[in-house]
This record gives C-alpha cells, structure tokens and sequence, in this order.
C-alpha cells in the first residue's frame, strides 16, 4: 500500500513476469493492475480490482482495512474487475458502484445480482463523506461501457485504461522513460478508438486535474503531459514517414525493399523498415500512430500473400490507423492473387490507395525504374495531401531559396569551436536547416581556423565559398579568408583589432564587451549572441544551452556567459535595424526541422558501427579520425563496447582480427598515415579469412602532409592493401545518412563474406554537420553468420560461392583453426600445391558473390538521354550535385547532362560500364592529384574519362564546380 495524498492510496498489483496480454499483446516490460483505496470520514471505496492471478496481492494491501462500502468498477474486463468476488467475500456489505452497460457484464462474468449494484449516471456524484466521487462516462475507451472516476476534493481522476502503460514499476508516478510504454498501449489499444477518444478528452479537459491515475503503469502527476499525447496521437496529423513491412523467402522482395528504403530517405522521408519473420507487432503500431504511410511487401505463397504478413496486415487493419497512404509491392514466379488479398485485409484504411506493384522472378536492373516509380507516388501523395512541403529535393528548384553563409575565424583557443556548436545547434532548434563545416590548422594555439555554417530554407549538403557574412576574431582572418570576400560580404567585428580604416566593417566591440563582463575569454559567447540577435531568435534557448554546456563551472561562470549573450544579443539587434542585415536574415524556418536531429560526420560512423553491432574498436588517436574514437569511447557504458587505445597502429588492426575471431563485431579506426602500418595486417585477415571493418579518414599525403585538411587519396591505399590477392569491400558514404547506414552495412558483409571492408571517409566529412531526419536503427538488424561447430568442423571448408560457414572457439565442440601460413579446410599449415590453387580459387570466388550484391551508383537527372555524365564518389556528393543542378537549372550548358555518384567504389558496380558508354563525355571529380578513382573506372572497364580535380587540402565549393564542369564541357 502506497500512499497518494492523505487517505488515498494505491493498493494493486505489480505483474512483473507478464509477457503477453490477450495473449497477443507483447509485453517487453511486464504490466501493473492498480486499485485505488479512498478512505472517507464516512464511507470507503475502492478503485477497480486486480486481474485475477493477482487476487491475493490485492487481498495482502487491504488486510487492515476493516471495511470497503464501495467497489467503483470503471470498466468491466477481468483485468480491472477480476478480484471483485474476492473483496466481496471479505467485504459482504459492500456495493458495486457502475454503470447500467457495466452491471450487465459483471452480472454475466461473476454471476452477481441485482442487489450487489448502485447505478451512476453520467456526471453523478458520490459521498464519502469529506471525500465526493464523481463519474465521468467515457464510452468505447475502450469498451462501450467503460467511465473515469474523479476524486473531486484531492482533483485526482482515475481513468482505468484511459492513459495507461503496460510497464512493470515500483514508481509511483511516471518520469521522462515513460513516452514508449505510453504510445505502445495507446497504439495497440486504444488507436481504434482515436475519434471517440478526442470527444472524451474535451470532457475530461474541464476539470481541474492534479493527477491521473489510470489502471496500468505509473499515475501522472503532470496531467498536461499524457493530455498532450492523447490529443497529438489522435489527431488527424501525420509525419512524413514510411512504414516497411516485408518477408522475403528468396531475396527478390527484400532488394526491392532495400530499394525503396535507399531512395526514400534521400528525399527526406524517415523510413521505418519491419521484417516480420520475427517482429514485434507492437512496433509496428506505435509506427502507425503516426506514419503517413504503409508499403507492405511480400512474395507469392500459393498464389496469395505470405502468411506472416496476412497475420500482420489483419492486426494494423483492426487498429483503424490514420495513415494516409497505402501500397503493396511484391514478387511473384507464375501468379499470383496478392493485391487482391491485400486490399481485403486494410478495408479499415482511410487511405489513398497507390496501385499495387510486382515484379515477376528476381529484382534485376531493368526493374528498378519500377520501384522509382512507386518512390516518386509516394512522395507526390506526400505532397498532394500537405504532408509535406513542395520544397523537399525533387521539386525545389521550382521554389524559391533563402539563405546566408555565415564565416566565423579567428586563432585557435579563441572559442570559434564553441561558436560553431552553440549557433548549429539553437539554429537547428529554431527550425532553419544547417549545413557546417570547418577549416583549421595543425595547432593548439595561434594560427587562423574559421568554420562556415550555411543556414536555409531548404535542405543542403553542399559546400559555398561565398561568404555573406564574417565574423572576425582577429587581424590576420579577414587576410587568411580574402579569396573567399566579396564586395557583398557583411564584416562584424571589433574596428579596434582589425583596422580602424577599414569602412566595410560593422563596428562591434567584442573585446571590450567581453573584457568588462570579466575576462576576453567570453569573446566566443558574445560573438554567438550577435549573429543570434540579428536572426532575432530567442536568447532564452542560448541561456539553457550555456547552463547545460558549463553545468560544471562556478555558478558565477555560468552568469558571466550569460551575460557576455546578452550584450552580444543587444548588439545583434542593433545591427538588425539595417535593412540589408535584416533582408539577408530573413529566412523561413521549418517546423520539421526542429524534430530533426544535428548529426555530425564522426557520430554518423560511430551511430553506424553501434548500429551494425560493434562492440569492439581499436585505434591509435590520429587526425582526422580521431572524433569516431573518442564518440564509440563516450557510448561504451551504453553499449557495452571495449575500446582500446593501442600503442601503435599496427597492434590496433591485430586486436580487431583477433576480437572477430573470439566472435565480437571490431572497427579499426584510422587515418592514411596509420592505416599504412595496418596493411600486413589487413593480409593477415584475408589470408585467415577474418571479417574486419577499417575506417579510414582521409587527409593529404604524403608522410604527415597536412594533418588537419582534406583529400580522397587513399582509395588506392585501401584497394592495394596487403600482399597478395584476396577479396575486399569498399565503402565511401556521400552524406551523414549514408555514413550510418554503409558502416552498419559494413559489418554485415565483413561477417558475411568474411573479408576486410573499408570506409573511406574524409577530414570534410568528418568535420561536417548537417541536419538530418529522425533514423529509426531498431530494424536494422545485425548478421552474425556464425555458426555452432560440430565435433569435425573445418574452418576452411570449401562452398560454391567461396564462403566457408564460420565458428568461433567456444561455441560448438569444433576446433577453429586458423593460421597465417596457407592451408587446409581444417586450418592447417600445408604446401601442397593443389591444395593452395584450391585455397586461392576458394578465396577469390566470393568476388562473384559481391559483385551481385553490391550497391548500384546513384544517378540523378536522365538515365537513359544524356550527353555529358558527371561522377563522383564519398564525400563531395552533396557539393557536386549542386552544381549540376545549378548548371542544369540556370541554363549555362544546352548539353544533357546526368550526374552519377558511387558510394560503392569497390568492387565497381557490373551496370557501370553500361552508364558510361551512353555518355559523349564523361568527366570524374576527385579530391586527389591523380584521378584514382577515375583510373579505376578506365582500369575495369577500358573507357576514357576527363578529370577535375582538386588537392590543396580543402574541399571542392559548388561556385568552383560550377565553373569547372561549364568550362570543361
């Protein structure tokens, strides 16, 4: 017994063990039937009962209860009114307090009688005495029958299943982890209700609620909160989101799937992927209490759907959710009667209904353009029914654009880190897209770094070196950024530090500012407060992020920032009376964009090897991949992953092949200079055949070149690595989102085809921020492709497609044998000679494998009509794409060109060559001195290419791509 306020307390049941409900309903975090005692100065009641596998519980808390005059029955269902008995044997004078609909059920379920019962209407009231209960009816949440019950004097209204949470907890009232439990029984629940229930919230809306207290989970002592969700999730309102379920039994559905995924999240949808071989239903409906799309997918099975999904789809069409848009794709061999079957099973759907797609045998290349197809139906309903904007990528270039390329420089230990960080991060929060990125040179203190962070209207992803407005820390930066000032360029700075002559600046007195708070140090805090004054956003959310960010300094550090934003701010606001500043900052900000998450390049391949199971990271520190290092180091409690800080490369590349072959998911973390020490290594796992995951980000060579720029010269480090011969996977991510989703990948085909597979990244990506939707990574799921080793397991036993099933010491009763020397199927040390041609054309037959299943090139504009075919690959995706599309859009070249970016780069996609020969010219932009991608493409399929490239250290910008590519062709 739990007291809740004076003479109120709680007095059910914790099922701690529960693990279905209606044996149905999955229950991860077990479940609670509560009751409630009210003790008046004259009568007792008590709130609903327990389940009835739970009486005794019930009985335990009420043993020194004398006497209960009232049992309120909110709701007749055993789990609510299953101890009533129960209490009435120990109570016989007691009276059961319901409805009229209510009595009838209790009647039937308890074989009770007429006596037993006391009749309420619809807002009557009952006496305790200093304590009145009033009964608020509440039909069909969730039965017809149901009523919430409302403690008028301690203003607590008991709401039965009303807001519940099937989670087992000793706590009394809910906390922050509360929202999932929350929505999974709203969504398997409730959602069939969602009309009914928005009537109910309006009359539960006039009373005065202090708390809420429902039959399962945790009471509310904030009311506002499960209100709000209520009235969010029954809202017509939906989210631009996709959910994916599917089977596949022989792989043509699930590439299919893999597809749309793929394309749908490059134009900004958030994409929910289920397969239902082994799924928990429940995730699937709190998806749909908000999705404004369902794609079911699933092959032929005698002619029909797949069971599974049938099983799945008569579930979601029970729900009654309010999705808006609804598909089926699938496979078939000789017919099949599926769409039919699927447009049976979702009669409950209000939804706009895209025609059904299948395609007959296995996904081949010539198919794809039928998945595009139901891509580009999808996102036109999105955009026919206002779900979203007609600004998301396909259709922007008809809208028009705003935004402002804002530069801030200054010495290393100014705080220009700093200023980065807290103006992406309010600005994101303020609904703008971001896109960000740094220059910096290889020092602690002095030199001259400087950071750009372009904010628009629109998504970006691409890199300009124009600057619209610079924020200059000392003298020398407006001198370090001269080729990038134009005429147009705002200068904000302190006339004082950077020439009093100088009459583009707009005089601010930063030093003295920040001086007069206290110290020059909170230069960094007033200069953020500028550029937020002349955004006018609001200073309240720069105050929470500096006491979060100093939460561990003396209070009056915290006071002095604050301070030092407030006078910043003043300033901003200044400046904002001139109109141009304040034309140049009006940009139109995106609701969506506040629910988006600022992801950087270092935390996309971190997120991406958690994701992909990882949980074991070796690496010696070494610029610029230092960053993925130290976020797996700060996750590691989290997700459990070891991480070891080696004394040298060449033993962080060894730690990793030998924590695969113990059976854990390893990333060796490096950069070029490193990852040179790694290479016999990188023999060593393919000659053992050892999955490995190596990251490599990229900076300009030779020896220690320039430790802290940019480059793409390691794509021939990677691809030549090791003595040798043997198979390899690279990956080189184009965006953050891909950097998540090729490094789960990655592991997945290390463990799969047991090889080395690399991610090239770079300082540019690295250092990158940019906005990015919401990314859902619980369906990702995890491939082990380990097997339990019988007593005569081979390691190296010889298979078709070259993979021989892989064990690990320990699980099995096999010996795993593996040695460096050539060997036998067993792992032994041999020279025969015809056991090694059997061992080399073992080992090299993978690639056949690969290549089926490797990762098409992106191509946008004309796939088919095209003059000139722009390539590129890894990280100047978004910067070249630009420029193609401004090229394109403004008319500049008459030519048709097409633009083709590989985020696979080995082995090279089989449909290249096919690409490249429709092409009159062909031209490949790289950052590296040589064109090494470009060799490989003339290497593997014997066709000349022209080159643009780039290999000063820093990144190509769209303005000197668009003058390149026009001058070029």
């Amino acid at each position: 017994m739990k007291k809740i306020t004076e003479n109120v307390y709680s007095v059910g049941a914790i099922d701690w063990d529960r693990k279905y409900f209606d044996e149905i309903i999955y229950l991860p975090e077990g479940t609670s039937y509560n009751s409630y005692l009210i003790i008046g100065s004259e009568k007792t009641a008590l709130i609903d009962t327990v389940d009835p596998t739970m009486t005794d519980v019930l009985l335990e808390n009420l043993k020194t209860i004398k006497k209960i005059d009232y049992i309120i029955s909110n709701h007749g269902e055993q789990d609510h009114s299953g101890s009533i008995n129960a209490v009435l044997q120990k109570y016989p004078e007691c009276k059961i307090v319901c409805n009229e609909l209510n009595k009838k059920i209790l009647m039937d379920e308890h074989f009770l009688e007429e006596s037993n019962f006391i009749i309420m209407n619809d807002y009557d009231k009952l006496s305790l005495g200093d304590k009145t209960l009033q009964f608020i009816f509440t039909p069909w949440v969730h039965w017809p029958e149901t009523m919430c019950t409302y403690l008028i004097e301690d203003r607590i209204l008991f709401t039965c299943d009303f807001f519940g949470s099937h989670i087992a907890t000793s706590d009394l009232y809910a906390d922050e982890n509360i929202y999932l439990p929350a929505k999974r029984y709203y969504s398997e629940i409730m959602m069939p209700f969602a009309n009914i229930i928005t009537k109910n919230l309006e009359k539960i809306r006039k009373l005065d609620i202090e708390i809420i207290a429902p039959s399962h989970g945790p009471m509310y002592n904030n009311p506002e909160y499960p209100l709000s969700l209520y009235e969010e999730w029954t809202s017509k309102k939906v989210k631009p989101e996709v959910v994916i379920v599917y089977i596949s039994m022989h792989g043509s559905t699930k590439g299919m799937v893999k597809y749309l995924v793929t394309k749908l999240i490059e134009k900004g949808i958030t994409v929910k992927e289920y397969n239902v071989l082994d799924v928990d239903a429940g995730k699937i409906a709190m998806d749909l209490v908000d999705a404004s799309t369902l794609i079911v997918a699933s092959p032929t099975y005698l002619g029909g759907l797949h069971p599974k999904i049938a099983s799945i789809l008569y579930l979601a069409n029970s729900l009654h959710p309010k999705t808006k848009i609804l598909t089926f794709i699938g496979s078939y061999e000789w017919g099949s009667n599926a769409p039919e079957q699927f447009k049976q099973l979702t009669n409950n759907f209000k939804a706009e209904l895209i025609e059904p797609t299948q395609i007959k045998g296995l996904l081949k290349e010539n198919k794809y353009s039928l998945m595009d197809s139901v891509v580009e139906k999808v996102i036109s309903k999105h955009i026919e029914l206002g779900i979203i904007q007609n600004n998301i990528e396909h259709n922007s270039k008809n809208q028009e654009t705003k935004e402002v390329n804002i530069v801030l420089c200054g010495e290393a230990g100014q705080g220009i880190e700093s200023i980065f960080n807290f103006l992406s991060q309010i600005l994101k929060n303020e609904g703008y897209n971001i896109f960000a990125t740094k220059e910096y040179m290889s020092r602690v203190r002095g030199g001259e770094n400087s950071t750009t962070i372009r904010v628009s209207s629109k998504p970006i992803e691409g890199y300009i070196n124009r600057i619209d407005v610079l924020l200059p820390l000392n003298k020398n930066a407006i001198n370090h950024l001269s080729d990038r000032i134009s005429e147009k360029t705002i200068i904000i700075g302190d006339k004082k530090i950077l020439g009093e002559n100088n009459e583009k600046i707009f005089d601010v007195p930063i030093m003295d500012i920040a001086s007069n708070i206290g110290s020059k140090i909170f230069a960094n805090t007033v200069a953020t407060g500028i550029i937020l004054g002349i955004f006018n956003s609001r200073i309240e959310r720069f105050h929470e992020l500096i006491r979060k960010s100093f939460s561990d300094k003396p209070s009056n550090v915290v006071e002095q920032n604050i301070q030092a934003a407030n006078k910043g701010y003043e300033e901003g606001q200044r400046l904002r009376n001139n109109n141009y500043i304040r034309e140049l900052f009006n940009i139109n900000t995106d609701k969506n964009v506040q629910e988006q998450i600022l992801l950087h390049g270092s935390e996309s391949i971190g997120i991406g090897a958690i994701a992909g199971g990882c949980n074991f990271i070796s690496a010696y520190p070494m610029s610029p991949s230092t960053g993925v290092l130290t976020y797996m180091a700060s996750k590691k409690n989290d997700f459990g992953i070891i991480v070891e800080q080696a004394e040298d490369e060449i033993s962080a590349i060894n730690m990793a092949i030998g924590a695969w072959y113990a059976g854990a998911r390893a990333l060796a973390n490096t950069s070029g200079g490193g990852f040179a020490l790694m290479t016999e290594g990188v023999s060593l796992a393919g000659m053992i055949e050892s999955p490995i995951v190596i990251h490599i980000a990229q900076r300009p060579g030779p020896a220690t070149g320039l430790p802290t720029r940019t480059a793409q010269e390691d794509l021939n480090l990677a691809l030549y690595s090791g003595h040798g011969e043997f198979c390899r996977l690279i990956y080189a991510p184009g965006n953050l989102i891909e950097g998540i989703y090729l490094t789960q990948k990655a592991f997945n085909a290390a463990a799969k085809y047991q090889i080395p597979v690399f991610i090239l990244t770079d300082q540019y990506f690295i250092d990158t921020v940019n906005n990015v939707p919401l990314i859902d990574l619980n369906n990702l799921n995890v491939e082990h492709h380990i097997i339990k080793t019988s007593k005569d397991y081979k390691r190296y036993s010889i298979t078709d497609n070259g993979i021989s099933p892989r064990g690990i010491p320990g699980f099995g009763e096999g010996t795993v044998c593996v040695d460096s020397d050539e060997h036998d199927e067993y792992g032994r040390i041999t020279e025969n000679m015809n056991v090694r041609n059997i061992m080399v054309e073992k080992r090299m037959k993978k690639h056949k494998l690969i290549l089926e299943e490797s990762i098409p090139p992106k191509i946008f504009g004309e796939e088919e009509n095209y003059d000139i075919l722009i390539i590129s690959w890894g990280s100047t995706y978004g910067t070249v794409k630009e420029a193609v599309e401004t090229i394109i859009s403004t008319g500049i070249k008459r030519e048709k060109i097409s633009y083709l970016h590989y985020s696979q780069v080995y082995p090279l996609h089989p449909k290249t060559e096919q690409y490249l020969k429709k092409a009159r010219k062909i031209i490949v932009i790289e950052n590296n001195s040589t064109g090494q991608f470009a060799n490989l493409i003339k290497k593997e399929t014997g066709i000349k290419v022209e080159k643009i490239l780039k290999y000063n250290g820093l990144p190509f910008s769209v303005e000197e791509l668009v003058e390149k590519i026009s001058r070029t062709i």
